[in-house]
């Protein structure tokens, strides 16, 4: 199971003050130790300018094997004035590596996704992480994964 990881306004609230840059990751950790069939992929763009091992020691030293790699960037005329673009970024990681597995998509920016989509956890980006999210994305591994 691969989980596509946003940062702004899932792991800390979006706008950011640096008092709460990355507030939820412990709490997301928590979630992440209870779910070892979960792997990572960073899709937050904070991926664009931090390199793969930069974005690993962000998480717990324990976790950071299970930060498996960051989506591509597309161009801007791959993604079509940016219409679903994260969507287009995240099929595009699962073609390259021939993903034929259960994923979902934790993120805040719900236009960047077709309408509804059902792999899709959306969070309130003034917000981020919180219980009722984590319930939401626990039922949707499963319901993904197959998982009991």
């Amino acid at each position: 199971m691969i989980l596509f990881l946003d940062f702004d306004g899932v792991l800390h609230p979006s706008p950011n003050k640096m008092s709460t840059e990355f507030s939820a990751l412990p709490f997301f950790e928590v979630w992440l130790r209870k779910h070892e069939q979960v792997n990572v992929v960073i899709s937050s763009s904070w991926r664009e300018v931090m390199d793969i091992d930069v974005l690993k020691a962000i998480f717990s030293q324990d976790l950071q094997d299970r930060i498996i790699d960051k989506c591509p960037t597309l161009p801007f005329d791959k993604v079509e004035n940016e219409v679903h673009w994260r969507y287009k970024e995240i099929m595009e990681w699962i073609a390259i590596n021939r993903y034929e597995g259960p994923w979902v998509a934790l993120d805040d920016a719900v236009d960047a996704f077709p309408e509804d989509h059902p792999h899709l956890v959306a969070c309130k980006q003034a917000i981020g992480l919180t219980p009722l999210v984590i319930e939401r994305l626990t039922s949707k591994v499963f319901e993904h994964g197959h998982l009991s």
